[in-house]
């Protein structure tokens, strides 16, 4: 049915009938390519898939290149990076159409020169949306002011650009985006990314700890958790924090309960005494209990960073402070992992790890003061691995011979 509708010459009848025959096959093991060939065959535009957290997969993503004005808006950022890359590359096609695939394309990607080309595309559209990092930083810091140099800033800080960050963010200022008018919440922000930027670059000046413990919000648990995770993560990145900071935080505070089980820390600093890194991810992954960086437990959101560093992973644990200091709501240490790295999550555990001899899983305890204002954690579990049974060899005996 594929290869009607992409092949040489389109022919719907055919894949009509293709589709009568695996119709009951594609609806038990692939509902969303199903749902792709009917769309494209009746001429409809494709607009949802069988799930809201659904991607096309490579075949449906091969269907709908080929039928470009059928791809729904909301489908377009589902659409695997082959098909995406084949949308933007179409001269054919209008430039509209082929920024919006070169977006959602950077936005998967993370890299430089997709969000150059998505740029290019995008800059001279009425383009509506959030741009991802990469096509913010594309788009330069020049003539931007306010909250668009925070995002410039925020994007750079994200991709690893620690250097162009610092040069912009003198610039950024802390104001409303509404009139100008010196605002809490962004100047917290501002601060934030400046003390980022001073960590990443291995050195906190004095005077930027006191601007940064002056715009800490420390009268509610959010905001009291919120500062120690910051400085946890700081010293997380080999900068000492000055013990007066500490005191100030401890002096001003509301009283913040956080609770981590201490056989998660135990187990976690064996795997790093080993260099385990499969066991040394798993046990990250399961002390997130499914939360973006910025809503992990502090103690535990420092002793990841840590550990990321000590397993190897120098750039995923200066990415991962960046989120958890910037506060960015959405983002997991999965997708961080480098390609060929082993990690774990609900979707690879079981294949990652035996699936025998199921160890119950060591929770990290999000206090309830928070409940409603973070998703409920998620525990994955971690599983001994499986040793196999290896049987000891046959004495080799000489066949016997008819006379």
């Amino acid at each position: 049915a594929v290869c009607q509708l992409v092949g040489n010459g389109p022919n719907p009848a055919a894949a009509s009938l293709s589709l009568q025959l695996v119709e009951p096959v594609l609806k038990a093991k692939n509902p969303g390519l199903l749902r792709i060939l009917t769309a494209v065959q009746d001429g409809k535009p494709v607009m949802t898939l069988n799930s809201p957290q659904a991607m096309v997969d490579g075949l449906g993503g091969a269907v709908l290149a080929g039928y470009p004005a059928l791809v729904g808006a909301d489908i377009m950022p589902r659409l695997p990076d082959v098909a995406l890359r084949r949308l933007m590359a179409s001269e054919a096609l209008p430039q509209d159409l082929r920024g919006r695939a070169a977006v959602a394309l950077a936005r998967q990607t993370y890299l430089l020169p997709d969000g150059e080309a998505a740029w290019r595309l995008v800059s001279n559209t009425a383009f509506s949306g959030v741009l991802p990092d990469a096509v913010i930083f594309a788009r330069g810091a020049k003539g931007l002011s306010g909250t668009e140099v925070g995002d410039y800033v925020q994007a750079a800080l994200r991709l690893g650009m620690v250097e162009d960050a610092a040069k912009v963010v003198v610039r950024w200022q802390g104001i409303s985006a509404t009139g100008g008018v010196p605002n809490a919440v962004a100047e917290r922000g501002r601060m934030q990314a400046v003390l980022a930027v001073a960590a990443l670059q291995g050195r906190v000046e004095d005077r930027v700890w006191d601007s940064w413990m002056l715009a800490q919000a420390l009268e509610n648990q959010t905001g009291a958790r919120a500062a120690q995770r910051t400085l946890l993560v700081v010293e997380a990145l080999g900068i000492p924090v000055p013990e007066r900071v500490w005191q100030q935080l401890r002096d001003r505070a509301v009283p913040v309960s956080t609770l981590v089980d201490p056989a998660w820390q135990r187990l976690l600093a064996g795997a790093l005494r080993e260099r385990n890194i499969p066991a040394g991810l798993a046990l990250i992954s399961e002390g997130w209990a499914g939360q973006p960086p910025a809503g992990v437990v502090p103690v535990v959101m420092g002793a990841s960073v840590e550990a990321l560093r000590t397993l190897g992973m120098e750039d995923i644990g200066r990415r991962v402070a960046v989120e958890a200091m910037l506060g960015i709501p959405a983002s997991h240490l999965i997708p961080l992992v480098p390609e060929g790295a082993t990690a774990v999550s609900e979707t690879v555990a079981k294949p990652l790890i035996g699936a025998d001899a199921e160890v119950p899983a060591v929770s990290t305890t999000v206090p309830a003061a928070d409940a409603g204002l973070l998703p409920p954690p998620r525990v994955i579990p971690v599983r001994k691995p499986t040793v196999p049974t290896v049987k000891a060899p046959t004495k080799p005996t000489a066949p016997s011979v008819g006379l």
